[in-house]
């Protein structure tokens, strides 16, 4: 059986804002991405389907959270909360 591996070990990233708005980073930058760092972000209501989308399209369902340190904690355990609900694997990244 030939698995497809052209995604494997792949982490999305979702950057919590100082404004609780999330940005995502995807490991492949030419992807279509309406979300990205150069913008401003988006609810979390308006990046929830996208990220599912995202994560659960690599193997691993990997899903990195980092946020400015002004970000609320209701922001980032939200993701996490989604995280947890959909069998992702989350780590959280203090820069």
């Amino acid at each position: 059986e030939n698995l497809d591996t052209s995604k494997e070990n792949t982490t999305t990233t979702v950057v919590v804002t100082e404004n609780d708005l999330y940005q995502i980073m995807l490991s492949d930058a030419s992807a279509p991405n309406p979300f990205t760092v150069k913008t401003e972000g988006g609810t979390y209501e308006e990046i929830r389907d996208f990220l599912i989308e995202e994560v659960e399209s690599t193997p691993e369902m990997k899903v990195k959270i980092a946020g400015a340190k002004t970000a609320s904690y209701e922001a980032v355990f939200q993701m996490l909360a989604l995280s947890k609900a959909r069998g992702w694997k989350p780590v959280l990244a203090y820069d």
